[in-house]
């Protein structure tokens, strides 16, 4: 019997299955703990071999079949990379994972010039979490202090470091007093009401890292931002960049997301995700890619 064809979109429809139910059900991802996870989780998902955190959108699927399967292993390792002695339970199903790659090449454009040329592809893996190998010491999760949050205006001092330093980047920086919060690419500026119009100080950090993250956007940053309407895909997938990069950093930060979202919204969202299967997956990389340039910008401003 011939191979089956690999068929990408197939595979971002399946693997993006369970997260469009959750949206259709009204239920944002992006807001629960187990799937969006801070840089320093001792369970987020990684290799392991080289202990190499998944990221993106790898991380997001990992962590959710990780909950729904009951898995208490973080770690996950491909078919040819278990260790001598160790091998696949019998009946265990592999999970797919998938990766961004880029290939160079040198080409001569009508000019006569040599110009390089980048080209992006993705490769697969089929990848078994800790707990379905035999053979493999167990994995022993430490036991973590759980502190009681008290609001307070001191609260999230990594949440304020990271808004200070990336507000000094915008070219019209930030203003408050506003009735709603948006970001003006052409002014490249933010307007957000003030903190004590929100119901708590983490619901403003959480509505403020939405419209920085649009900030990323602008064309002298990553140049993502396209002028398309209200209702369109390219407007779908960049609040759901938004959603999750806002998410990253509040993870990131130790602000507690809101899991009050807008059903008909998301359910509006995973339409669209079902017409194009890419979209969860390409808008969740991206999130990454714009939480962590944000995050970078504090890092290289403080260092």
């Amino acid at each position: 019997m011939a191979k089956k064809k690999f068929d990408i979109a197939e595979v971002h429809a399946q693997i993006t299955e369970g997260l469009i139910a959750m949206m259709e059900q009204g239920i944002a991802p992006w807001s629960k703990p187990w799937i969006v996870r801070g840089m320093d989780d001792i369970m987020a998902p990684k290799n392991g071999i080289s202990g190499r955190k998944y990221t993106g959108f790898n991380s997001l699927y990992l962590s959710f079949l990780m909950h729904e399967n009951g898995w208490d292993d973080p770690r996950f390792y491909t078919m040819d990379s278990l260790p001598e002695g160790m091998k696949v339970r019998k009946g265990s199903k592999s999970t797919i994972v998938i990766f961004n790659k880029s290939t160079q090449r040198d080409v001569e454009n009508d000019e006569g010039e040599v110009e390089t040329k980048t080209s992006w592809f993705q490769r697969y893996y089929r990848v078994f979490n800790g707990t379905q190998i035999e053979g493999l010491p167990a994995f022993e999760k430490p036991e973590v202090e759980v502190e009681d949050h008290i609001e307070s205006d001191e609260q999230y001092p990594e949440a304020e470091l990271i808004v200070s330093e990336w507000v000094a980047t915008l070219g019209g920086g930030l203003w408050g007093g506003s009735d709603r919060a948006y970001y003006t690419p052409s002014m490249d500026s933010i307007t957000m009401p003030d903190a004590e119009q929100f119901i708590t100080l983490a619901a403003y950090y959480q509505t403020l890292f939405h419209e920085i993250a649009h900030s990323t956007g602008h064309e002298s940053r990553i140049n993502r931002l396209e002028k398309d309407g209200f209702g369109t895909s390219t407007y779908a997938k960049e609040e759901l960049i938004a959603e999750f990069a806002a998410a990253f950093l509040c993870a990131n930060t130790e602000v507690p997301l809101n899991e009050e979202q807008s059903a008909a919204y998301l359910k509006g969202w995973a339409a669209k995700c079902k017409d194009e299967p890419k979209l969860l997956f390409s808008a969740a990389n991206a999130a990454q890619y714009a939480a962590n340039m944000v995050m970078e910008n504090t890092y290289a401003a403080v260092a």
